[in-house]
């Protein structure tokens, strides 16, 4: 994580602690009932019940700042909560709104900070959408630590045919791992990483920086259906684990065969659907990460098989492919066609 991640992330854990701080204090209040809190409630209409139901809401959504996967959620929760108060001291409470709408604008801050949270409720509900925020950084370490056991099968898979590639494409490149190891393995080789999550991007250039390859490397936030490149562009472009993510298959393809020059190869390497479920538990049982054992599992079910990824070349500009292979017991695909 670089100088900037960081620093990020410390300060977004310190408005976190004084939110939490802050509520823990209001809550438990509430439930305390002392008497200028009993009269508040009393005058807005709420009496006890809702004294004591916002006090414990307020309670919960303290803890769940403390909670990363859940810090969005309870961010917004509060800010709810907070809105009600503003209104609340504008029409009945008096004297001023002030300290409630600066602790709203600081939930809000968490909630858009913290975002990547919901992206990971919606990716586990739909397979599809940036991992950002959060998430992205658990998944980085996640990829860290198990990929020290796929890495070398993909990496055999994949670099012997980049031979006499000179620009090089990582569509969904996600932290930037494989790309950074390719632009490593390959030293003749320009490579270029792009993910739609901005955070991704930022661990990317992050690791690309402390690498060897790190002037041959560059990162860049792009939407696979809109690359940010000129026709022809790259000899090469490789995918891992990204098209099952992607909106529309075959609007992806469609883009990449448009920055591949004639001749130039895409190589697409994602989970196999239907994968058997021994060679699944036996590949997430190499996992080490605790967030990569959890989520492997659910990624399966939105993943594509081989016929499916076969039918969305053919319905591109490619027409078809070149070959497809099967690693690591048949959980992983890789397609490869070209451009004509």
């Amino acid at each position: 994580m670089g100088r900037r991640m960081r620093g990020r992330v410390a300060a977004v854990w310190s408005v976190r602690l004084l939110l939490a701080a802050l509520f823990l204090g209001a809550g438990a209040t509430k439930l305390a009932a002392p008497p200028e809190a009993v009269a508040g409630f009393e005058r807005l209409g709420l009496g006890a019940a809702g004294r004591v139901a916002i006090g414990l809401l307020e309670i919960a959504g303290a803890l769940g700042l403390l909670v990363s996967p859940l810090a969005a959620l309870a961010a917004l929760g509060l800010a709810a909560i907070m809105v009600g108060a503003i209104a609340a001291h504008l029409t009945v409470l008096g004297p001023s709104a002030l300290p409630a709408a600066v602790v709203l604008a600081l939930c809000l801050l968490v909630a858009w900070a913290e975002r990547g949270t919901l992206g990971l409720l919606r990716l586990l509900g739909t397979g599809k959408g940036p991992m950002d925020g959060w998430v992205a950084r658990a998944y980085d370490r996640g990829v860290q630590a198990a990929f020290r056991e796929i890495l070398p099968t993909l990496a055999d898979d994949l670099l012997p045919r980049l031979e006499g590639v000179g620009r090089l494409l990582d569509v969904g490149c996600g932290p930037g791992r494989i790309t950074v190891f390719v632009a490593e393995s390959a030293p003749d080789v320009d490579v270029v990483g792009t993910d739609l999550a901005p955070t991704m991007i930022e661990l990317a250039r992050g690791h690309a920086a402390r690498s060897p390859a790190a002037g041959r490397l560059r990162f860049e936030v792009a939407d696979v259906q809109r690359l940010p490149f000129a026709d022809g562009s790259f000899d090469a472009v490789i995918s891992t684990g990204s098209i099952k993510q992607w909106p529309d298959a075959v609007a992806g393809l469609r883009e990449i065969h448009r920055v591949l020059r004639p001749g130039g190869r895409a190589l697409i390497a994602e989970m196999n659907r239907r994968a058997s479920p021994e060679a699944i538990a036996a590949q997430r049982d190499r996992l080490r990460h605790w967030f990569f054992r959890w989520i492997y599992p659910h990624v399966f079910t939105h993943a594509l098989a081989p016929d499916e990824a076969r039918r969305a070349f053919e319905a591109s500009p490619f027409g078809g492919v070149r070959e497809q292979r099967l690693l690591l017991d048949g959980c992983i695909w890789v397609i490869e066609a070209a451009r004509v």
